[in-house]
């Protein structure tokens, strides 16, 4: 409603907000006015999907319709519809003005609005997911020289997978958990190694540092669990991956669509 009112003072006839379900797989409309629905919109295969994947404007043919992404750093949000009977240049740059202090409040009330986390699920979460994905970070972050960007699947029942990753000046953090088991005490296995894994991480601690820890973290909280990881280090200046397999698939390296030995 907020939006709404700020785009009809800018002379928009309407102003709406999708966000993405939890699998990206549709944009959904939050709700509004109160008791309307909206039908969702497919993210390969509509206007405000080609806005969401490509990060740029988009308009309708008449020209009357545009979509503006939402996106925070390199984080994409949803997107924000907006009509107006003369959608012309100058009113377009207000839009985007407006379109990018949208991100910026959707960013915030993100982690604690259950009208913008409801709206991203289609289904109800498992108690462990549900743990779990309110300690992971972001899914995608970087900047001009890298990027990072996960997905989790089965996203509702995730189990005892899990991730991180953190940018610093010079330096791309990365980890990969997978605790045995998708119960509740596989969520609080990982939940556990998250938490070492960023303590020992931000006290200056190595990659040996981190993987001792949560071994030992979760000897002592969580005996007898089984958990396996990939903890890395990617500088960014000279491209130098530093990485440790604790028991986990090996990563690939994926170069011009090609998996390399």
């Amino acid at each position: 409603m907020l939006i709404d009112d700020a785009g009809r003072r800018l002379g928009l006839s309407s102003a709406r907000l999708y966000v993405p379900d939890l699998q990206q797989v549709q944009l959904i409309a939050l709700p509004y006015p109160a008791g309307q629905d909206t039908p969702a919109l497919d993210i390969d295969d509509s206007v405000a999907g080609l806005a969401y994947r490509t990060q740029r404007i988009q308009r309708t043919r008449d020209g009357g319709t545009a979509w503006l992404p939402l996106i925070d750093g390199i984080e994409r949000l949803g997107v924000m519809m907006v009509a107006a009977p003369d959608l012309d240049p100058h009113l377009l740059e207000s839009c985007t003005a407006l379109a990018g202090l949208t991100a910026l409040l959707v960013a915030s009330k993100a982690t604690y609005s259950d009208l913008l986390v409801a709206r991203e699920r289609s289904r109800a979460m498992t108690i462990q997911a549900e743990l779990l994905w309110s300690y992971l970070p972001p899914r995608a972050i970087g900047t001009d020289q890298v990027t990072s960007s996960t997905a989790l699947e089965p996203a509702y029942d995730i189990g005892g997978d899990a991730f991180d990753h953190n940018l610093t000046e010079n330096v791309l953090h990365l980890a990969l958990l997978d605790a045995m088991g998708h119960d509740l005490a596989s969520g609080g296995s990982s939940a556990a190694a998250l938490a070492a894994c960023r303590a020992t991480r931000r006290d200056g601690g190595t990659l040996t540092d981190i993987a001792t820890t949560i071994d030992r973290t979760l000897d002592l909280w969580i005996p007898g669990r089984l958990l396996t990881a990939v903890i890395a280090n990617l500088d960014i200046t000279s491209g130098w991956l530093t990485w440790i397999n604790c028991g986990h698939p090996p990563p690939l390296l994926i170069r011009d669509d090609a998996v390399q030995d």
